[in-house]
């Protein structure tokens, strides 16, 4: 029973808005909220949603590495491997009426899953600390003041001029009988 209330709270902690929804202006067409609510979300705000959407999208691929994790240790610390007799098997090669997981044992991998996943979205946004707090140890480092980028055709002009003033011909020693 508690592990179904703390499931529920989950559901509820995790489905709840991050910020209060607002319903569509419709004095204006096509802009949707006025100008004055249409601002930017702080960047908190925008990394939970991130660490959210990461951690939600990891939780079915680690609920199968860590059954299958799971199921395969059991499989080895009951019947050390042994094929012929494959009753606690993991899924692939699980026969049909083999030992199911227990409650206690589907909790807990269920539980490793989530936090696993957990994991990998704190990794996820210890790595998005570090590459913004180095692209701001670069733009503090450059110079102040506009960029002044000209744009030329290649080869200059110049370049032409010269190859061309000297003819077609190629230069002594160049030619057909050269060694």
């Amino acid at each position: 029973m508690r592990g179904v209330a703390a499931g529920l709270l989950a559901v509820l902690l995790f489905s709840l808005p991050l910020e209060r929804v607002r319903a569509q202006n419709t004095g204006q067409s096509g802009t949707g909220a006025p100008a004055a609510v249409r601002r930017e979300r702080p960047q908190w705000v925008r990394d939970l949603h991130r660490g959210e959407i990461i951690a939600f999208g990891a939780f079915p691929f680690t609920v199968f590495f860590a059954r299958t994790a799971y199921e395969s240790w059991k499989w080895g610390y009951y019947d050390n491997f042994n094929w012929n007799n494959r009753r606690y098997a993991p899924w692939p090669v699980k026969p049909a009426g083999a030992e199911r997981l227990s409650n206690d044992e589907f909790l807990a991998v269920i539980g490793a899953a989530a936090g696993t996943a957990v994991i990998i979205a704190v990794v996820d946004h210890i790595l998005i600390r570090v590459r913004r707090s180095r692209e701001a140890r670069t733009a503090a480092r450059r110079p102040p003041g506009e960029v002044q980028v000209e744009t030329s055709p290649w080869p200059p002009e110049s370049q032409e001029e010269q190859s061309g003033a000297a003819g077609d011909t190629p230069p002594d020693g160049a030619g057909e009988n050269a060694p």
